[in-house]
């Protein structure tokens, strides 16, 4: 080969890569292909394993050389290493996350010569989310919808055909993800300047019994629509590093089909996801809207749909009653634009710390009361934070239509006489005024199904996000939560005080002889409204006052985070017995600094600690877990690989953990506790 200056050499190489091209074999092991995105880590960045095999043994160094938009930014020099009649070569470079293109180029080196083995452009680093269902989120592209950028991209041929492993952009014909897909995309990108890759596998008319196929022998199987995600997924190398899931399907079963089993099959199905892809940070299950079919079941299928966060792990649902442009099944592009709008509200809150956070899920029922023992009011009470409105009557194409019609006490999937003469909105509550006192034991909120498209009435929060609907949802008795102006009567064998409160923390005592195993409510309210609360049943004995006998004990509670959501706002407190409230409240929570409602980004949302850390190998994982919540602790290794699993309910006291990390786990290791909304995640740095 011809010797050229070190100066000159460098200069052929940077201006005209395909001037030093090797007649000098490679074999890739691991390389990075045109167009790909690798998914970013805790740290906001991602490794770019580059491993090969030279077919030569004359070369005793290789290098690579890492361009950052255009400019040179990273060179790594090494020594080969002899196998025989190979050479092999071994780099892992990171790169950082954001609106940054990548070029990689590899050399083999001997003496003083250099020989470009390998070169790849267009490599970014981002966010993957991942989409299935059927035909209402593929959404695919009519000629007018044309939007295009480099860092919104797609893996595989999501439109149809023989299943491909190529990277491309997300509006190409042969990488279609939809207008819902794709506008995602574009608002994370313009909002967050975060690259991202979005596979959608939904396919239209698809049953749920068709998506919960899986082959045992072969979970990737391309023959089936769950192999085909799963295919696509680990060929890109994404599968451990999901950051949303959406899941829109079941227009199928709540129109002609049939809603037996739905539930165990979607039981089944998120068991096989989280086997799959295991360490997704939420999934968003959207719940139908109502179909023209008279498919008894229809509602109990949207019920079921709405529960999903109740039961399953880091899950929101969201409605899709009421998006614009309902057609009756599907959704003209006004309805594309807007659920992508309202799932990126979610996306953002959940993934990128956005502060626009109220109000923005579908206000979903936690439980419904009878006011009083007179049964002629009935609470509707919504999450925390949900701060409700009451809209009477709605314009629906020239007809009114009133909400009171489509609030029904022991639904029989037959029109009701209107018992409701109004209604109310209180914060996270609709109070009911009835015409009379019913005995109803439920109530439901919109029919099983309705003829035509339905276009309201509906109930809503201050954003504008629709309920979602609800089932034969229980009517408890007149709650025992809800207060009387009355604190401690005289003579009464209850009683206590509200002793104090400072940010975080709440403490007093309890004397309840009459109700010795009835938990206190700790209640949270911002502009007299409750925003949280919390059922305290692990009274600390060694708290108890002398003196007043054994009836007594001592709380000190440390809310939640989720709790108090909302910044900068004044949050009151008050603690309320059976039927009494303790002396001394409302009092003000104050935070004069940084409070637990005004969090850093990335302060730990759930009470949790970790240690020791580093660690030899044991570490002792604590969290506090309020009664009866599920607690999902995981622990996974930099390569995405779960390597403990443990789900606990809890008993309203702190739950210990000790874990053995395999020998096999090296450098470090992640720990995540999620409760309810909740989520604490720790990097454990492993020393043996």
């Amino acid at each position: 080969m011809k010797k050229y200056s070190t100066a000159l050499w460098w200069v052929l190489l940077v201006c005209n890569p395909l001037f030093s091209f090797a007649q000098i074999g490679i074999k890739w092991q691991k390389w990075p292909a045109n167009l790909q995105l690798y998914p970013r880590d805790d740290q906001n960045k991602a490794e770019v394993p580059i491993i090969g095999q030279l077919k030569s043994t004359a070369y005793l160094n290789a290098s690579v050389l890492v361009f950052k938009n255009g400019a040179k930014w990273k060179y790594q020099r090494i020594a080969v290493t002899k196998k025989g009649n190979l050479s092999q070569i071994e780099f892992n470079p990171t790169i950082d996350a954001g609106l940054n293109q990548y070029k990689f180029m590899v050399y083999a080196i001997k003496g003083k010569d250099s020989v470009l083995v390998g070169s790849r452009d267009n490599i970014v680093c981002g966010d993957v989310i991942l989409c299935n269902g059927q035909s209402n989120l593929t959404g695919f592209y009519p000629n007018n919808y044309s939007y295009s950028n480099n860092f919104v991209r797609t893996f595989g041929n999501n439109a149809g055909g023989t299943p491909d492993t190529l990277w491309r952009l997300s509006n190409v014909q042969e990488g279609q993800v939809g207008r819902i897909g794709t506008e995602i995309q574009r608002l994370i990108l313009e909002n967050f300047n975060m690259p991202t890759c979005l596979i959608n596998a939904s396919v239209g008319g698809t049953s749920i019994k068709s998506h919960i196929y899986r082959n045992p022998a072969n979970p990737a199987d391309t023959q089936t629509l769950y192999g085909r995600l799963l295919y696509w997924a680990q060929k890109a190398g994404v599968a451990g590093r999901v950051k949303a899931f959406i899941w829109r399907q079941g227009e199928n079963e709540a129109g002609g089909g049939s809603t037996l089993g739905y539930e165990d099959d979607m039981q089944t199905l998120f068991k096989n996801w989280q086997n799959d892809y295991p360490n997704v940070g939420k999934y968003y299950v959207a719940q139908v809207n109502l179909l023209p079919d008279g498919n008894k079941g229809a509602a109990q299928l949207r019920d079921f749909q709405r529960r999903t966060s109740q039961i399953f792990p880091r899950t929101e649902a969201i409605a899709t009653l009421g998006l614009s442009g309902y057609e009756g099944v599907h959704y003209g592009a006004e309805g594309h634009f807007q659920f992508a709008k309202e799932v990126f509200r979610l996306l953002a809150r959940d993934i990128y710390q956005s502060g626009d956070v109220s109000n923005v899920s579908s206000p979903n029922i936690r439980k419904a009361y009878y006011k009083t023992t007179e049964r002629k009011e009935v609470v509707l009470e919504f999450e925390p934070g949900a701060t409700m409105v009451w809209k009477q009557d709605t314009l629906v194409n020239g007809t009114t239509m009133d909400i009171r019609d489509f609030i029904y006490f022991d639904y029989a999937n037959v029109q009701q006489t209107r018992v409701i003469a109004s209604g109310l909105a209180d914060g996270n509550r609709i109070i009911l005024k009835l015409t009379k006192p019913v005995s109803a034991s439920t109530i439901t909120y919109l029919p099983n199904n309705y003829k035509t498209p339905f276009g309201g009435p509906f109930l809503k929060n201050s954003r504008g996000m629709r309920a979602l609907t609800f089932h034969k949802v229980a009517i408890e008795a007149a709650s025992a939560e809800t207060p009387t102006t009355q604190n401690n009567p005289p003579g009464a064998n209850y009683g206590g005080s509200f002793d104090g409160v400072s940010c975080g923390n709440i403490w007093g005592w309890v004397y309840n002889k009459d109700f010795p195993d009835a938990p206190i409510t700790i209640e949270f309210l911002a502009n007299n409204a409750v925003v949280g609360s919390i059922q305290a049943t692990n009274f600390r004995q060694d708290l108890k006052k002398s003196g007043k006998g054994n009836g007594e004990h001592g709380f000190n509670f440390t809310p939640p985070a989720a709790i108090l959501n909302g910044k900068n706002q004044a949050i009151k407190v008050r603690v309320v017995g059976t039927n009494y409230l303790l002396p001394g409240g409302p009092k003000n929570m104050t935070c004069p600094n940084k409070s637990r409602m005004d969090a850093e980004p990335g302060e730990p949302s759930v009470e949790v600690s970790v240690f020791p850390n580093p660690s030899a190998g044991r570490l002792t994982v604590r969290a506090f877990i309020p009664d009866k919540q599920p607690a999902y602790f995981r622990m996974v290794d930099f390569s995405g690989r779960m390597v403990w699993q443990q789900t606990v309910v809890g008993l309203g006291k702190i739950h210990e953990e000790v874990v053995e990390v395999p020998n096999t786990v090296f450098q470090s290791v992640l720990v995540s506790v999620q409760v309810s909304d909740s989520q604490f995640v720790k990097k454990v740095i492993i020393s043996r």
